[in-house]
């Protein structure tokens, strides 16, 4: 990723790039620029030529990097937003027991669920989907990546198995987009979830892929913004930096992840040479480069970030959609390993070898000092 810096408290280590990334300096100076089009894009006049041209330039960047043709790209204020769209009018949706509360927390009917194993990977559905009353699912919804153990699912194997039950598929690839190869027509989904703070875009923008001919009605109503499917004056600012974001990504993500990936290894195997009873939530499994999610024996893992904070290290014991909440997460009581404490650790492509070292020594220090 070209330029991307540190927290702007130099003498703290940022370790929390699964909650939100900092910004790239391309997609810094394109929000710059955009910034200086405060046209509406809907506008016919040249000026409001100016702004559909950052748009539409935006709209084929963000295509281009999960293979995506451009009228497939519908922007959003982000994931949530997507996930929440995508599954909207679903009366009977099935999905997996990992996945974002925007998926699982839906009102009214509860969506049935895919079981995980310990491994953290989705378990292969059953052919038999029926519920008591004879009611079938009409979509299913699996993510790409989990967020807080950055195990890969095999999405493509769902979704074929989605399509032979007759189903819609869709993917939170929410983690996933900007830091793997992500290729929607290799997937065969029918829409995908993603968003720009992710892979060091701007917070407060994101999109939803919905493949064509896929049959979806707007979240809401009101103009004919995005084809008329997401109504509402474009967030044109935070649209280019998205679409500068994604280029970038595309640009370094092989060297991205060569890079992460030597910088995990080097701070798990510290940390669990230091330290007894600690583990790593699907260890078995494919994970992302940048997500390691620690577990530890008689150590609480609020208290643990409260510690590594105090330390100058900025870690999370969860997805930050659940740091509020007291208690292990949902996606630890599927794989069965409630019983821990748990840590995650995210590192990205502005991490260094300095930075790693000095995370796995403020956890291992931080352990110690809980346990006594």
């Amino acid at each position: 990723m070209k330029n991307v810096g540190k927290s702007p408290k130099q003498n703290r280590v940022y370790a929390d790039w699964a909650a939100t990334s900092p910004i790239c300096q391309p997609a810094k100076q394109a929000m710059v620029e955009a910034m200086e089009v405060y046209s509406n894009p809907s506008s016919l006049h040249k000026d409001g030529t100016r702004a559909r041209k950052i748009v539409e330039e935006a709209r084929e960047k963000v295509a281009s990097l999960i293979n995506a043709d451009p009228d497939e790209i519908y922007f959003t204020s982000g994931a949530t937003e997507a996930n929440v769209w995508a599954l909207s009018g679903e009366r009977f949706p099935i999905v997996s027991e990992i996945e974002h509360h925007a998926v699982l927390n839906r009102p009214g009917r509860s969506p049935r669920m895919l079981e995980c194993g310990e491994n953290g990977l989705v378990l292969c559905p059953i052919d038999d989907i029926e519920d008591h009353t004879g009611a079938k699912p009409t979509i299913c919804s699996t993510m790409a990546v989990n967020n807080e153990t950055g195990v890969i699912q095999d999405v493509q194997a769902i979704c074929k198995w989605a399509h032979r039950q007759n189903m819609w598929f869709h993917t939170d690839a929410t983690q996933a987009v900007g830091h793997i190869p992500v290729d929607v027509k290799a997937i065969g989904c029918d829409m995908l979830s993603m968003s720009a703070h992710k892979f060091c875009g701007p917070k407060g923008v994101g999109a939803l892929y919905i493949k064509r001919g896929t049959p979806k009605s707007p979240l809401f109503y009101g103009g004919g913004q995005e084809s008329g499917m997401r109504p509402g004056t474009e967030n044109v600012i935070g649209i280019a930096g998205m679409g500068a974001a994604a280029q970038s990504c595309m640009e370094c993500m092989p060297e991205a992840w060569e890079k992460t990936q030597s910088l995990q290894r080097r701070i798990e195997a510290k940390v669990l040479s230091a330290l007894d009873g600690a583990k790593i939530a699907g260890v078995e499994s494919d994970r992302l480069s940048t997500i390691t999610d620690f577990l530890f024996d008689g150590v609480e893992g609020p208290a643990l970030v409260v510690s590594l904070d105090q330390r100058n290290v900025s870690a999370s014991s969860g997805s930050a959609c659940s740091e509020g909440s007291y208690g292990p997460s949902h996606v630890l009581k599927a794989m069965g390993l409630e019983k821990y404490g748990s840590l995650r650790i995210s590192i990205g492509w502005s991490t260094t070898i300095e930075d790693s070292d000095y995370i796995a020594n403020a956890v291992i220090d931080s352990i110690k000092e809980l346990r006594r």
